[in-house]
């Protein structure tokens, strides 16, 4: 398992509306059979608005879920 920081940089016309985020991560694996493994990355971010606009203030979160899988060849022909 694995755990640490994210820095996200907003981009397009997200990045017009909110700051630069920041956030966490765990990253796991889990072995399936003799030579594949099954990974997980989940986190969460956090952005904060970017304008001054009076009366208003809005933050956004985003919790993204990474599923892949990893296979070990024993090479390549």
């Amino acid at each position: 398992m694995e755990v640490g920081l994210d820095l996200s940089l907003p981009t397009g016309d997200f990045g017009n509306y909110f700051k630069t985020g920041i956030g966490g991560y765990v990253k796991a694996m889990l072995g399936v059979g003799e030579a594949g493994a099954v990974t997980f990355t989940t986190g969460y971010s956090s952005f904060k608005e970017a304008g001054d606009w009076e009366g208003f203030s809005a933050t956004q979160g985003v919790a993204p879920l990474l599923v892949g899988y990893r296979h070990h060849f024993n090479g390549f022909l």
